[in-house]
């Protein structure tokens, strides 16, 4: 009885060795893998068989690859070929605040005669914030300074999380607080967004859809205001630059192109973009060729200014996923 009693110990221990192995092998397999340098933040999820880069300078996600084991794996997001003088390069996901035109802002008090399209933030380095998030995310922050203060002259604090949610999906939130103590200092007016360039292998057989039946403003037509008929295409290579105006939840649009889908969701803003320059434009970091490479998706919040209490925080979220669709 003794003897067999040692086995059956014997047995569970050895059982509860393997185990405990076991769930450490699985926890360094979920294990994400951060490489940071001066420029860039890098994470690879293997849990989730997934790459994100971003970059410091406007914390802009550059990359963002699902399937990497996959010989056909291939970055959800366009970046331009040329780089501009004194500007980021064009791509990515850029980080729209605090406004994402000086069009919208132009008769606000807070905001200068010096500012530039899409604002400060995504021409400023942000710091990485380590071992600060959930894993398989990234987490970065920036405040307010003299450059800042040259556009929008309120101060501010940000932060913003990438966040690998599943093998084919990434949230994105940023959050906005006013940092004033005292009560009767001003509100921050904002009006934020996305700016997601999503790639494509041909703009003209693209489809976007989710913006049937809204109203938006036409901003190649002098923002006159239309109805979309239909799903969203682009067949003649003509330019579309239209701002969506949401009247019912969910928030949603998807990009199709062929088998493959983006999917982005954005509950808590009001307004969504799509750009796409057209066969004539002349943007002379994009070349000659890649003007149909992809389409601008962007969540954000457009006509109806949003404002920051002192000592009060806005955050926004937007999640993109990626499908292959029969």
């Amino acid at each position: 009885m003794v003897w067999l009693m040692v086995v059956v110990l014997g047995a569970l221990s050895l059982t509860s060795a393997r185990h405990s192995h076991r769930g450490r092998a699985d926890a360094v397999l979920a294990a994400p893998s951060i490489k940071v340098t001066d420029k860039q933040v890098t994470l690879t999820s293997s849990r989730y068989g997934t790459r994100v880069v971003v970059d410091l300078l406007g914390a802009n996600v550059r990359e963002w690859t699902s399937d990497i084991t996959q010989a056909t794996a291939s970055n959800h997001l366009f970046n331009a070929k040329v780089a501009r003088p004194h500007t980021p390069a064009r791509g990515g996901i850029p980080i729209c605040f605090p406004a994402w035109s000086h069009d919208i802002t132009i008769d606000d008090e807070q905001y200068t005669k010096k500012y530039t399209s899409h604002g400060p933030a995504f021409n400023m380095t942000w710091k990485y914030v380590p071992d600060a998030v959930p894993t398989d995310s990234l987490a970065f922050e920036l405040e307010s300074n003299e450059y800042s203060r040259i556009m929008y002259t309120p101060d501010f604090k940000l932060r913003y999380t990438v966040n690998v949610t599943s093998p084919n999906t990434i949230n994105l939130t940023l959050t906005a607080t006013n940092p004033a103590r005292d009560p009767q200092a001003p509100a921050l007016h904002i009006t934020p967004a996305l700016h997601a360039y999503v790639a494509v292998d041909n703009a003209t057989d693209a489809v976007v859809s989710g913006v049937e039946g809204l109203h938006y403003l036409d901003q190649t037509a002098n923002n006159v205001e239309r109805v979309q008929k239909g799903a969203l295409t682009f067949p003649d290579g003509l330019p579309v630059n239209n701002i969506y105006k949401y009247v019912s939840t969910p928030k949603s649009a998807s990009l199709r192109q062929g088998a493959t889908a983006i999917d982005v969701s954005a509950p808590g803003l009001a307004n969504f973009l799509v750009w796409q320059p057209g066969r004539d434009a002349r943007i002379e970091d994009f070349g000659h060729d890649t003007w149909n490479r992809f389409v601008a998706l962007e969540p954000g919040t457009v006509f109806e200014t949003i404002r920051v209490a002192p000592g009060g925080s806005w955050s926004g979220s937007a999640q993109y996923s990626s499908h292959v669709r029969p």
